[in-house]
């Protein structure tokens, strides 16, 4: 199944700072594992995924040119219709050096979290993040995260305590055909390595299109089996996974697009601190 025209990529780093490609694909979408192993087993404990959890197929390779032509634009578009990729001040990471260089240190993940969640030069992350903010936009939930390395997908469901795989963000629970009026995510790497957005680039009516028979879309809500749906209805249709550097942040319309991180191929700590709202036509 060939790649469609959706969500598109908009890269305002230079390319002469990015020292490997910024997209790869996968072929295609799969249940999940019953539970993901870590290859460490003795550091880090097993996780468990969702019943009905959904993943990108792990065959990745570097996009085509063909498909970066559909994945990317530089035509302005809305948040709604567009990812963004920004290179964050370099204040923010200098006033965390500390605090990166510490949690090396320390082995358990909730303790991680804890220290790293209390960490006052974060302000910086939260204001920068305010200015690409619209602003008579509403600002919703912000925070700093810690994630296991190694892991295909990172959100876990906190009364589970399983992976719930690629999903789609429901903030204000709109309509599938009014998610271009929903809040995005603006998702900050403070880490140490690479870390990734792993993503469908089809907004969320054209998988409610794909996945259900005729229907009245201007009236359906989201239901999590729709991505389980879509899954099984197009298992080929290629994955994106944008490469987002220490140092980085994307801007992505995540109620509108089938998406998830991903710590794969990391050895250290996942870091990263988000903030939701409604974010500028083009940062500022």
């Amino acid at each position: 199944m060939d790649l469609e025209t959706g969500v598109v990529l908009i890269d305002t780093v230079p390319a002469r700072r990015q020292p490997r490609p910024r997209l790869t694909v996968s072929s295609g979408l799969r249940q999940a594992p019953s539970t993901w192993a870590p290859s460490d087993a003795k550091e880090q404990a097993c996780i468990p995924y969702d019943a009905s959890a959904v993943v990108a197929e792990a065959d990745w390779r570097p996009a085509t040119d063909a498909e970066l032509r559909i994945l990317c634009g530089s035509d302005p578009v809305s948040p709604a219709s567009s990812i963004t990729v920004v290179r964050m001040p370099d204040n923010i990471l200098d006033g965390l050096a500390q605090a990166r260089a510490a949690l090396c240190s320390i082995r358990d993940l909730a303790r991680a979290n804890d220290y790293f969640s209390r960490q006052a030069s974060l302000q910086l992350a939260f204001d920068y993040a305010y200015q690409l903010m619209a602003r008579d936009g509403a600002c919703y939930p912000s925070g700093v995260r810690v994630n296991q390395a190694g892991l295909p997908t990172v959100t876990i469901d906190s009364s589970s305590g399983h992976l719930v795989g690629l999903h789609v963000d429901n903030w204000i629970n709109s309509p599938i055909t009014q998610r271009d009026s929903s809040p995005g995510r603006i998702a900050m790497n403070l880490g140490y390595e690479d870390r990734h957005l792993i993503y469908v680039n089809l907004p969320l009516e054209r998988v409610w299109q794909l996945s259900c028979a005729p229907g009245r879309a201007e009236e359906a809500l989201f239901e999590p089996d729709l991505i389980s749906g879509f899954a099984r209805s197009c298992p080929a249709y290629p994955v994106a996974r944008l490469r987002i550097a220490p140092g980085e942040a994307y801007i992505a319309p995540t109620d509108n697009i089938i998406h998830d991180g991903s710590s794969a191929g990391m050895a250290n700590w996942d870091l990263f601190f988000t903030v939701v709202g409604h974010p500028r036509l083009r940062p500022a």
